[in-house]
């Protein structure tokens, strides 16, 4: 887990699968942290609001349940600590800015998005300001100053913008990699 203002590292779901292959649960969490974002997808295009042009590959949230293992062994997972860092310490920053703990170069991502919190045994998220909005299991998610954060479970779809993630716990994220099968390195 990254301390101080350095962005944490995400793993691509092929590093994950090994390691999960060759460890125990508990052995897993202790390296790897406690709670995780793992890439899915960006919106279709016919799904993108007009502010979205651009083009990758996509996966309609619908499916995200029926299939939820990456779609590439070069999908991200990123971990989510549990404190923050200056000039935020109660809170995990997500955005474009370098000094978000977890940064997501990508347009549709606002320079401070989103904002994760470990309150009362669980993670709680609260939108930014973004221009594009959070959402957990497509429910818009209140900004930080203008309504309660929202308790995600593990399983739950996260997006930011046009990126989709699902929100994993260490143990859940255990489970499923031990299974994932990539071809090549």
């Amino acid at each position: 887990m990254a301390e101080g203002r350095e962005s944490v590292q995400p793993a691509t779901a092929r590093e994950i699968g090994g390691a999960c292959s060759s460890m125990a649960a508990a052995d897993f969490t202790r390296k790897y942290g406690e709670a995780f974002l793992m890439q899915r997808s960006s919106l279709a295009t016919d799904q993108r609001p007009r502010w979205a042009s651009f083009g990758t590959v996509s996966m309609p949230a619908k499916d995200a349940k029926a299939s939820i293992g990456p779609t590439s062994p070069e999908h991200v997972i990123y971990p989510v600590p549990r404190t923050g860092a200056a000039p935020f310490p109660q809170w995990v920053t997500v955005g474009r800015l370098p000094t978000s703990q977890i940064r997501i170069n990508e347009e549709s991502i606002s320079k401070l998005h989103a904002l994760f919190m470990f309150r009362g045994g669980r993670y709680v998220v609260s939108d930014g300001g973004s221009k594009n909005g959070t959402f957990v299991n497509d429910a818009a998610v209140p900004r930080y100053d203008r309504g309660d954060a929202v308790a995600i479970n593990s399983g739950d779809r996260v997006r930011f913008g046009a990126v989709s993630f699902l929100f994993l716990s260490a143990e859940h994220l255990w489970q499923l990699a031990r299974d994932w099968r990539f071809p090549g390195k």
